[in-house]
């Protein structure tokens, strides 16, 4: 063995030995994983999309044509390049983040091909940041840490990997501090995609995938990152020098091809040696982006793009060296077991569920009971009881019921409208991290929407009962309660399924407006139900405003009587005991079958409402599994 080859493994064998002590002096990294990932190569790659466009033929698009590179573990490579240089697509490329049948070319950990059981060895953190606003800094990790490390860890070392990370990360001081959002102040921004970085790190990945992080703090965590052993594939954009100086190596991207890859110390002589001049006092990272952003002309008339294609290295072939299928084959055995795939939940079904209540009753703390509904419930309220307040008139009773069942129920559908397309982006991320099922985050979502927007509605209904001075008989009063929170859930179960099915915010707010309307016309207060025209009467079955209002109308005025002087006015003065003289006594059926509710059971109607939350809800699920689902 030659000196130079004797030092070159002496060298090997020191940063090794670095590595593994880094790992053993953190809890965050353990010292127990003997299988980290060493090497991940990838050769040739190539990524095409179809674009779409409204009147026009699909055209395919390029995005990545012919990629190479590789990282180490202990290294972090740069991927750089104008806007639309296909950064981000690489790094969804090598997470497996696009479907299979759009890529070519081959990705590989320590020589083994990538399985599913690489997402659970990888961190990836978006150039967005998403977080539940209302949670802590320390919320949020945490239940990350719950989610995704294995069940069998104990809640201490939970506690201890979380503290530890928010040390490393720089947000000990703001670990009690909610993340915030528009319009509610939280942590700054640079906290923010810490706390992302956070996430990500709680389960040792051994690769973590950054999208557009130039933050020098976060690159000097990245670097103490490597140092554990830690592969970092980061993309950057216009970076400050002594930023662009912590990176390893750099692969420069223009229009999907490569310009270079190799040795970050090694670009600029690379493009000196094609015949281009670093200006004096110029930021190197700004100088290689200006030349792939300009149509750049060197030696010879070639591209950028054609002279790394048909580059002679020389003196930096060792700087500049490209994977190959013969190269990568040689690690294969580094890794023992890389390929292999485990189980797909590392927590149960009932555990994730657990968790996921936990997690929304924290992020739905403070939106009920605050200052501004509970404000709202008693206006109304107000306003309701005093306009009705102990009425004696048929046609007010039944005004009543309509509108206090029609304000709650579509505020009710317009609150869980809003719920879930803010975190729709959320849940996909988390899902394609294997953090939880649909099953359980659906019934956290739907469970715990229901237990808290529903006490609000029952003081409010509670309120206007007694003051409007309905039926006095307590079992009256629990089935109008019944009754009225039916379709209450109903409104709620109905929002949902529209926030699921439909992702923008303002196409749902439009298609819930024209539903609302007709939903109210065929309820039976603002068309009599005898009086609907005939070819449209079958509508009514699929309001729940007619099951709801009709049994509402049966519970108060069946088996009552009421004299003419009350039971007549707008839409009663047909009743035929009145019509004669107006005076003399009227029955609550005769009552009904003015309204057209004349054969109207309770029971029934309370049953077709429960029928209804539970197919919309299932409904939801199925959407909700659909629209969520990772591609493959």
């Amino acid at each position: 063995m030659t000196s130079a080859a004797s030092e070159e493994k002496m060298d090997l064998e020191a940063n090794a030995m670095e590595i593994r002590k880094a790992r053993e002096s953190s809890s965050i990294f353990p010292p127990n994983r003997g299988d980290s990932i060493q090497e991940l190569a990838f050769l040739d790659l190539k990524y095409e999309v179809e674009n779409i466009r409204p009147g026009m033929e699909a055209e395919t698009l390029k995005v990545l044509e012919g990629v190479s590179g590789q990282a180490n573990s202990g290294e972090m490579l740069a991927l750089m390049g104008p806007s639309g240089s296909g950064k981000t697509s690489l790094l969804n490329v090598l997470a497996q983040r696009v479907p299979h049948k759009s890529v070519t070319g081959s990705v590989f950990v320590d020589g083994s091909p990538l399985s599913k059981s690489f997402k659970r060895r990888m961190g990836f953190v978006f150039q967005d940041d998403m977080c539940l606003w209302n949670l802590t800094v320390r919320e949020t990790v945490m239940f990350a840490a719950k989610l995704r490390l294995p069940q069998s860890t104990p809640d201490k070392e939970k506690h201890e990997r979380v503290a530890e990370l928010l040390e490393l990360l720089g947000l000990s001081h703001v670990a009690d501090g909610i993340i915030g959002k528009e319009g509610r102040r939280g942590i700054s921004g640079g906290e923010r995609k810490r706390v992302s970085i956070g996430v990500e790190l709680i389960t040792s990945p051994d690769v973590l995938f950054l999208d557009s992080s130039t933050a020098l703090s976060i690159t000097h965590v990245l670097r103490t990152l490597t140092r554990k052993g830690m592969i970092v594939v980061c993309s950057i954009h216009q970076p400050r020098s002594n930023i662009f100086s912590e990176f390893d190596k750099v692969l420069l991207l223009s229009k999907g091809n490569t310009v270079y890859y190799g040795s970050r110390s090694t670009i600029v002589k690379y493009f000196e040696a094609l015949g281009l001049e670093l200006p004096p006092e110029t930021n190197s990272a700004d100088w290689i982006l200006d030349l792939t952003t300009s149509s750049t002309i060197v030696q010879g008339g070639k591209t950028l793009t054609q002279a790394y294609q048909q580059r002679a290295l020389g003196p930096l072939s060792s700087d500049m060296a490209v994977p190959t299928a013969s190269t990568v084959t040689k690690t294969r055995d580094r890794l023992k077991g890389s390929g292999s795939d485990k189980s797909e939940w590392v927590t149960s079904f009932g555990y994730q569920l657990k968790v996921l209540l936990q997690r929304q009753s924290r992020q739905s703390r403070g939106e009920v009971f605050n200052s501004v509904n509970l404000t709202q419930i008693f206006v109304v309220a107000l306003i309701a009881s005093a306009i009705w307040w102990q009425s004696e008139n048929v046609s007010d009773i039944a005004g009543t019921m309509f509108f206090i069942s029609i304000q709650q129920a579509f505020n009710g559908l317009n609150t869980s409208m809003r719920v879930f397309p803010p975190e729709r982006g959320l849940m996909i991320r988390e899902r394609s991290t294997g953090s939880y099922r649909v099953g359980p985050y659906f019934l956290a979502k739907s469970t715990s929407d229901i237990g808290l927007y529903t006490a609000a509605p029952i003081l409010y209904a509670t309120a206007v009962y007694w003051c409007v001075g309905l039926r006095p008989e307590a079992g009256a009063f629990f089935t109008f309660l019944l009754l009225f929170m039916g379709q209450v859930i109903v409104g709620q179960s109905i929002g949902l399924l529209i926030s699921t099915s439909i992702a923008d915010i303002f196409t749902a707010q439009s298609f819930s407006f024209v539903l609302i309307l007709s939903l109210m016309l065929f309820g039976g207060f603002y068309v009599n139900n005898n009086n609907v025209p005939e070819g449209l009467g079958w509508l009514k079955y699929l309001s729940f405003l007619f099951y709801g209002f009709g049994g509402l109308l049966h519970n108060e005025f069946h088996g009552r009587e009421y004299s003419c002087e009350n039971a007549t006015g707008k839409g009663l003065s047909g009743l035929d005991a009145c019509a004669t003289n107006g005076s003399g006594t009227v029955t609550g059926q005769d009552i009904l079958d003015e309204f057209g509710f004349s054969n109207v059971n309770v029971w029934q109607n309370v049953g077709i409402l429960a029928a209804m939350i539970v197919g919309m809800r299932f409904l939801t699920y199925l959407l909700m599994r659909r629209f969520t689902k990772t591609r493959t």
